[in-house]
């Protein structure tokens, strides 16, 4: 509810669900690394709401091409558990990557504004 109120404040009506999803996926991934501690960060940038989750695992990610049809996905299961999240923040996001930080990595993904709701 933190990103969606935050969201909300800067007038960003239009992309709160999409803020919402990519941010707990990306809080989601952290658990897989094992890490417990993590950061959440929003930035607001001139063309874009940047979502930045940075953890103390050396551990980089992948985001998978989101897939097209069932077909693509393979092993349901395993999708159930490894690398949905990421493949629905690479669909909603408007940029993803994660960089490597001292002691850890920053995953971030990049939300453009609304056209209506340009700064």
């Amino acid at each position: 509810e933190m990103v969606a109120d935050q969201m909300r404040r800067w007038g960003l009506e239009g992309r709160v669900e999409d803020a919402r999803l990519v941010a707990t996926e990306l809080v989601g991934n952290v658990r897989h690394t094992g890490d417990k501690h993590f950061r959440l960060t929003m930035r607001r940038r001139p063309e874009a709401i940047m979502i930045e989750v940075r953890d103390f695992s050396s551990v980089l990610v992948n985001f998978p091409e989101p897939a097209t049809d069932l077909t693509a996905l393979g092993d349901l299961r395993e999708l159930a558990e490894h690398g949905r999240g990421l493949s629905c923040v690479r669909s909603f996001a408007d940029g993803v990557g994660v960089r490597p930080v001292r002691n850890g990595k920053i995953v971030w993904a990049k939300l453009r504004y609304p056209h209506a709701c340009r700064p």
